[in-house]
């Protein structure tokens, strides 16, 4: 074999190998759609073998039936078309995305078209996901914001520029010192935290999600305007039931057992000195009739909704230590130095409980010995504060029901309420009210 002849031969066979081992589609095939070869990479792609190519046309391979005459157009013009998008169907029907780079070549006389296939199917799905992924903040009802480190205000969604308008914001600008703050907090502890805010006479609840990674904040609002009616309405109904309960029982049971205290009196007089210690045991349901007419007074004082006066709510919480003394034998005592005006009933009701709540819970089951409340206002905000040195609280407990209706008086009022244990022992309760500037 001539020198000239080896090297053709070892032409023609690397090339071969280029074409059957080439990792992307490779097929030659006339302009009007016959395949004189395919490479396995193309086999694979379309599910077609050669021989299959063979007895079809590839204008039934396209999804689109212009897709190849516009390819076909291109080629005729510039000679090649370079990774042009089309769908194919597959032998099996499913469909895949793929990309040609087609060369229009002579051989022997003859146009052909050298062509190689890439399959972007999985790419293009990613592509798809990423994209309604970047639609949905956009595209969402509620309002969606991404605030970094500082506050400045990176993206917000349609239903959001109500929400930043009202405070004083826009994309580009910082958010209010309150809200930074909350950010900031959000990103240091890297857990997600809840806010209630009103906008437009609606309550949103914002779900602050830190991307801590990245530095920002993502916050998720959701329309809560008719949930907090419902809630408000249903707290109504049941301080119109309590303050029935409290009539009811000063003008029925609370009478009776006046009465029944004067009989036992009476008959405690009678039986002054009548022997076997019957008058003791008197005097035992004199007392009892007395504790029971403590309790229901106790009772009644704690269910009595308070007015929209000022200084009615701290006047309140005074009482309360004075009865926590009284039925528990505890310390209690109130802290706060200053006269606090608060004119909403609303606001001091829904305080109020949390803090009988909270000292309840604290002489009653955590066998505390000193339970201490304050009121104090600092700018718009007002803190309730009851703290105690008993035993805490156990983990079974930590969700039981008093603690839920604490969280949920202070949802009511879109107040935040905390509770923790410090490491020196007891527990705190916190309750944050801040008034609508």
């Amino acid at each position: 074999m001539k020198a000239s002849e080896i090297e053709l031969w070892e032409s023609e066979e690397q090339f071969r190998l280029l074409f059957e081992l080439a990792s992307v589609g490779i097929g030659v095939s006339t302009l009007d759609g016959n395949v004189l070869s395919a490479n396995k990479a193309m086999e694979e792609i379309t599910g077609y073998s050669t021989e299959d190519f063979k007895v079809i046309n590839l204008a039934k391979v396209y999804v689109s039936p212009g897709g190849r005459e516009r390819m076909i157009e291109v080629v005729k013009r510039d000679g090649r078309a370079r990774e042009f998008p089309v769908q194919l169907r597959r032998k099996d029907g499913s469909r895949c995305d793929v990309l040609l780079s087609t060369t229009r070549v002579h051989v022997h006389g003859r146009d052909l078209l050298y062509t190689t296939c890439e399959d972007i199917t999985d790419l293009k799905q990613a592509e798809d996901e990423i994209r309604g992924l970047s639609r949905f903040p956009s595209e969402n009802p509620s309002p969606v914001l991404r605030v970094a480190g500082d506050g400045k205000v990176l993206f917000v969604n349609k239903a959001g520029q109500d929400l930043i308008s009202a405070w004083g914001c826009s994309v580009g600008g910082v958010m209010p010192a309150e809200w930074c703050e909350k950010v900031a907090d959000v990103l240091r502890v890297g857990t997600h935290r809840i806010s209630q805010t009103t906008c437009c006479e609606k309550t949103f609840s914002l779900t602050f999600a830190p991307v801590t990674d990245a530095g920002y904040v993502n916050i998720y609002g959701s329309d809560i305007t008719e949930q907090t009616r419902l809630r408000r309405l249903a707290a109504e109904i049941s301080e119109a039931e309590r303050k029935k309960l409290c009539t009811d029982l000063h003008d029925t049971v609370c009478q009776q057992l006046v009465g029944a205290g004067f009989l036992a009196d009476h008959l405690r007089e009678d039986l002054a000195e009548y022997p076997g210690g019957v008058a003791e045991r008197v005097d035992k349901i004199c007392s009892l009739v007395r504790q029971s007419l403590n309790q229901i007074s106790f009772l009644s004082r704690e269910a009595t909704p308070l007015s929209d006066a000022p200084h009615e709510l701290v006047g309140a919480l005074a009482d309360l230590t004075f009865r926590i003394v009284g039925l528990y034998n505890v310390r209690c005592r109130m802290t706060s130095r200053k006269r606090i005006a608060l004119r909403d009933g609303r606001i001091s009701n829904q305080l109020l409980f949390i803090a009988q709540e909270a000292a309840t819970n604290a002489a009653r089951h955590a066998e505390a010995s000193l339970i201490g409340l304050s009121l104090t206002r600092r700018g718009r905000s007002l803190q309730l504060r009851v703290r105690d040195n008993g035993k805490g609280l156990k983990k079974r407990k930590r969700e039981g029901q008093g603690i839920n209706i604490m969280h949920e008086r202070a949802n009511l009022i879109g107040a935040q309420l905390q509770i923790r244990q410090p490491t020196e022992g007891g527990t705190v309760v916190e309750c944050t009210w801040k008034e609508e500037g």
